[in-house]
């Protein structure tokens, strides 16, 4: 049996989280809809299994006709299928864990049921992320864009790219912030639910820009100054999270007279995750 390189781990660790940011760029909004998780709570038995076939369907029928792939075939549709829901069925739990949907207390069936639902959109997601801006092709013209990186000048690229992650994080918080969802989550949110959110957004922020196979992965690592390195990009890109979703907060949430401060500071981390999915999403796309 041939063993893989430690490339070939790398490149599969690009791949898969690749998907995870597809999923999450396009799941995001239905992991934070109460309708969501109450049709999940409702679901008959064995939905759930019903949900997962849909899903493999679905993926499997995109891969096949998405166009973007040299190597169609059924059986490696059928794979990246299976990759894809796997990827929505860890993230949705992963998710609904942490902003507190799902827990110990909750039924097995009506967590199963609840996360083979929202993993629907992911899944999908996961597809469209792996057969459409897979980087695995890099064209002439993005290589030498990797080699001049390390010529950008580096505080142009700290303002474009704080920039981008604001547009982005506004965007996917405006989109959210007026829910109750969120006031919902921050108000049964224990201090380690605020902790797991907060190191999971860091962590999938990182995970998106600098280890997913995203096309332009090379050049980000490259770009040079101390906030533009991978760990000081994803945490002020996180601060700008956390200020866009305070914001977003304060407009539509308000602060009442007597109410305690953790309760503001619980809602403006719940509301940075989807802001900093966005702000990971605008520097992906630029």
């Amino acid at each position: 049996m041939v063993q893989k390189s430690g490339q070939a781990w790398r490149d599969e660790l690009g791949d898969l989280m690749r998907g995870v940011g597809g999923a999450a760029i396009i799941g995001v909004p239905l992991l934070f809809t109460m309708e969501v998780w109450q049709g999940g709570s409702v679901l008959p038995p064995f939905a759930g299994a019903g949900m997962l076939v849909f899903s493999l369907v679905a993926c499997t029928g995109y891969n096949l006709l998405s166009g973007f792939r040299n190597d169609k075939g059924l059986r490696k549709a059928v794979m990246d299928a299976v990759e894809a829901v796997a990827i929505g069925l860890l993230l949705a739990g992963l998710v609904l864990a942490v902003i507190g949907v799902i827990g110990p207390g909750t039924p097995l069936a009506d967590a199963l049921h609840k996360v083979s639902l929202e993993a629907v959109p992911l899944s999908i997601g996961a597809s469209v992320a792996n057969t459409q801006f897979d980087a695995g092709d890099r064209s002439a013209e993005e290589t030498g864009e990797v080699e001049s990186a390390s010529r950008e000048n580096g505080s142009y690229a700290l303002w474009k790219d704080a920039g981008i992650t604001a547009a982005g994080a506004l965007i996917f918080a405006g989109s959210i912030a007026p829910t109750e969802e969120v006031a919902l989550i921050a108000a049964r949110a224990s201090l380690w639910h605020l902790v797991a959110i907060a190191l999971f957004s860091l962590l999938l922020s990182y995970a998106m820009i600098f280890v997913a196979d995203f096309a332009g992965r090379e050049k980000r690592s490259l770009t040079p100054g101390m906030l533009q390195s991978p760990v000081g990009e994803t945490l002020l890109s996180y601060a700008i999270a956390l200020v866009i979703a305070f914001a977003a907060v304060i407009t539509f949430h308000g602060v009442r007279a007597g109410e305690s401060p953790f309760m503001a500071l619980s809602a403006t981390l719940v509301m940075a995750l989807p802001a900093t999915i966005g702000g990971a999403a605008g520097r992906l796309i630029v």
